[in-house]
C-alpha cells in the first residue's frame, strides 16, 4: 500500500515538470539619447507660469525588449506581455502582439498623461524658466513664457514590462517584470496670454534739437571812410535775424568807452528786425577821446574809431565790432594831437 502511494507521487512530479513553463531570457533597456524619446507637452492657462499637461495629446513610449520562454506553445501562445508607463494610460494596442514577443527587439505603446506620474513635468518647465531668467537679465518671464522652449530630461519616466510564460499544458506559469527609466522630451509650449503681458518697450523720447535763437547779426557804419567838413557825423546801422520767437537786448559801445542805452527787440516768430540807428558827431570837444591816425601823418584820414554792438540777452552771442575813419576837408578843424 505504501509503495503504491510513493509511485503515484513520483508520477505527479514528473507531469508537473513536463507541462510547466519558464522564462528563458528577459531584459528591458532604455533607448540611448533622445531621437526616440517620448514628447510630453506642457502649457500655461494664465500666462504666468506653466501649470497643465496636455492630456489630449498622444505620447509614444518605447523600450528595448528581449524576451523568450522555455516553451513557446503552438503559435507562441505561451507568451503574454504588458507594457506600462507610470502616470500614463495606454490608449493603443500592445506592441508587440503576444505571438511576436520572442521575435522583436522592442516594445512600445501609445499613451496619454493621467496624473500619477513619478515625474513632475510642470515643475520641470518652471524650474527651467527660473534658470533662463537668471541667465538673461534683459528678458522678463513673459518673454520666455510667450516663446516657450523644449527640454531633454534623462531618466524621467518609469516604464515597466510584465512578461508571463504560460504553461503549455496543465503546469505552472512563470511571471516576471522589469522596469527602466526612459529619457523624455518636454515641450514647454509658448503662451499667447504671456505674450499679451510682455511689458511694452518705452517709446524713445526724441530730444528736440535745439535750434539756435539768433541766426545772424549785421552791424556796420553807414560810411566806413567819412570825408567831409568837421564836425562830422558817424552813423551805424544793423540788423538781427532769429530762428524762433524770443527777446533780444543789446547795447552800443565805442572805442572811448561810451555806451548807449540798452535796447530791446521782441520777436513773435522767426524773422529779422533792424537795429536802432546810432549816430555820433565828432567835433573839437571830442579831442580827449579821439585819436590820431598815425604819428607819421602818412594816413589819409584824421581820425579813427570803432563801435561795437554787444548782445546782452541772450548770453553767449559774440559781439561785432566795426571801425571807421574820418577825413576833415577843413584842416583848421583838425584836432591836435
Amino acid at each position: 500500500m505504501k509503495k503504491v502511494i510513493f509511485i503515484g507521487a513520483s508520477l505527479l512530479v514528473l507531469n508537473e515538470a513536463a507541462f510547466a513553463n519558464k522564462i528563458k531570457k528577459f531584459s528591458l533597456k532604455a533607448p540611448e539619447g533622445y531621437s526616440e524619446a517620448a514628447v510630453v507637452k506642457v502649457y500655461s492657462t494664465n500666462g504666468e507660469k506653466w501649470n497643465k499637461i496636455d492630456q489630449t495629446k498622444e505620447v509614444n513610449f518605447k523600450a528595448q525588449l528581449n524576451a523568450e520562454c522555455k516553451y513557446e506553445g503552438k503559435g507562441n501562445k505561451a507568451y503574454k506581455g504588458d507594457f506600462t508607463v507610470s502616470g500614463f494610460t495606454q490608449v493603443g494596442a500592445d506592441y508587440p502582439a503576444k505571438h511576436l514577443i520572442p521575435h522583436v527587439k522592442e516594445t512600445k505603446g501609445t499613451f496619454r498623461f493621467d496624473k500619477n506620474s513619478n515625474f513632475d513635468f510642470v515643475q520641470a518647465c518652471n524650474v527651467e524658466l527660473e534658470k533662463k531668467l537668471s541667465e538673461n537679465a534683459d528678458l522678463t518671464k513673459y518673454d520666455i513664457l510667450a516663446k516657450g522652449f523644449s527640454l531633454n530630461y534623462p531618466a524621467a519616466v518609469k516604464a515597466s514590462y510584465y512578461l508571463t510564460c504560460k504553461p503549455t499544458g496543465i503546469g505552472f506559469a512563470d511571471t516576471s517584470s522589469k522596469s527602466v527609466l526612459l529619457n523624455t522630451k518636454i515641450q514647454c509650449q509658448g503662451s499667447d496670454l504671456a505674450k499679451e503681458k510682455i511689458p511694452k518697450k518705452p517709446v524713445p523720447v526724441k530730444t528736440a534739437k535745439l535750434v539756435k535763437f539768433i541766426k545772424q547779426v549785421k552791424f556796420a557804419p553807414k560810411v566806413k571812410h567819412i570825408v567831409g567838413t568837421c564836425p562830422a557825423q558817424v552813423e551805424f546801422n544793423g540788423e538781427i535775424a532769429v530762428n524762433r520767437p524770443g527777446n533780444i537786448e543789446y547795447q552800443y559801445v565805442s572805442h572811448d568807452g561810451r555806451k548807449s542805452p540798452k535796447f530791446e527787440l521782441d520777436f513773435g516768430k522767426a524773422g529779422s528786425k533792424k537795429l536802432r540807428v546810432w549816430k555820433r558827431t565828432i567835433n573839437k570837444e571830442d579831442n580827449p577821446n579821439a585819436f590820431r591816425a598815425g604819428s607819421n601823418n602818412k594816413e589819409k584820414y584824421d581820425y579813427k574809431g570803432w563801435y561795437r554792438v554787444d548782445i546782452l540777452k541772450p548770453k553767449g552771442i559774440k559781439s561785432i565790432q566795426k571801425s571807421y575813419t574820418l577825413s576833415c576837408q577843413d584842416r583848421k578843424m583838425m584836432l591836435k594831437k
